[in-house]
């Protein structure tokens, strides 16, 4: 019976595998389009007037850290840097940005926003 058991937990084991390999080669519930093309980071002109720190979720490659800092970057007066690892971006802001044009730069990204910390300076 003890073998049965785990005949049937490697065979479900392996089929989840097979499952999971076969919808990362149909290229289904990718967390990121590998061959999207990012603007180059921005850098402000202005004077940087304060910053904030944006927690979040969501991210899980190199793309998605891009991809969190073009979305922030469409920010009128913002550059963005996102820290993977942290699951944070510090936005740099050369004119006042309130956390909801935030949270509407990231809204629908899939990226969950957990909170907003701004930076005293």
């Amino acid at each position: 019976m003890p073998n049965l058991v785990g005949v049937v937990l490697s065979t479900a084991i392996a089929a989840l595998g097979l499952r999971a390999a076969a919808r990362h080669l149909r290229r289904e519930n990718a967390c990121c389009d590998e061959e999207e093309i990012f603007p180059p980071p921005k850098a402000l002109t202005a004077a940087i007037i304060g910053s904030k720190v944006v927690h979040l979720r969501g991210m899980h490659c190199e793309n998605c850290q891009r991809r969190v800092e073009a979305l922030l970057e469409s920010i009128d007066g913002v550059s963005a840097r996102a820290d993977l690892v942290g699951q944070r971006a510090l936005v740099s802001m050369s004119r006042t940005v309130t956390d909801e044009e935030i949270r509407a730069a990231l809204a629908g990204s899939g990226y969950r926003v957990t909170e907003i910390k701004g930076i005293v300076a």
